[in-house]
């Protein structure tokens, strides 16, 4: 089965581990880590997981509910800051952090590295699923429509379906974008990173809009390192 696959890839990436040395984790599903933790136990009893704790070294945090704030997301904003402010406590703009997985989240940061707020929305290959399980449509793979072209309007059921969820979360940014720039009078610093950060950043067309496909990973490790 697909489980006992995964379960064996799993064990053989755990055998590449270093005796003793540390796997750290960034969770935010808890069964999910209560099932890597009996996977650990079984497969390296030797390796040590460290959960990395929710903190902050150059975010501030704001009215958002902290208890909230997915570590993904926090993870995200930190990376964007490293990355974007230079030598200078501030950013040179606010940050828009987008990232582009089973969810869509969308996080404001503004100059002084406060988290102004943020979005949640279904994210592309969820709208699709769900537009396939609640309706009559049918199911649409990536693989159907393998060049999406904002350009041209869709012309089958196909491409309908797999464009529109492209275009609501270029939709979505770029409405978040301009939001953000009638507050603060100057466009945002917008960064994507996550599966469909490539599809969407080119399906919207904007040269001003960056793909960073492991931010997260890259906010984790700084995170880990400042424990």
């Amino acid at each position: 089965t697909i489980a006992e696959q995964e379960s064996q890839t799993f064990a053989k990436l755990l055998e590449q581990l270093q005796p003793s040395a540390p796997l750290y984790c960034g969770a935010v599903n808890q069964p999910a880590l209560v099932s890597l933790q009996k996977s650990l136990n079984h497969h390296r009893p030797d390796v040590p997981l460290v959960v990395i704790a929710k903190r902050t070294t150059l975010l501030v945090a704001g009215q958002y509910s902290w208890d909230k704030l997915g570590l993904d997301r926090l993870a995200g904003m930190e990376a964007a800051l490293q990355q974007t402010r230079g030598d200078s406590l501030k950013v040179a703009r606010p940050l828009l952090v987008v990232s582009c997985g089973t969810a869509t989240t969308i996080d404001v940061v503004a100059k002084d590295r406060c988290h102004a707020g943020g979005y949640i929305l279904p994210g592309v290959s969820l709208g699709r699923k769900a537009l396939a399980q609640q309706t009559t449509l049918p199911a649409v793979a990536t693989g159907d429509c393998p060049s999406p072209n904002s350009n041209a309007l869709p012309q089958a059921t196909a491409a309908a379906i797999f464009e529109g969820c492209l275009a609501s979360a270029v939709g979505a940014v770029s409405w978040i974008a301009e939001r953000a720039r009638r507050s603060w009078g100057e466009p945002p610093h917008v960064i994507l990173t996550g599966g469909h950060a490539p599809s969407v950043a080119a399906y919207a067309n904007r040269s001003d809009w960056q793909v960073h496909p492991l931010l997260i990973v890259q906010g984790l490790r700084a995170l880990a390192q400042s424990g």
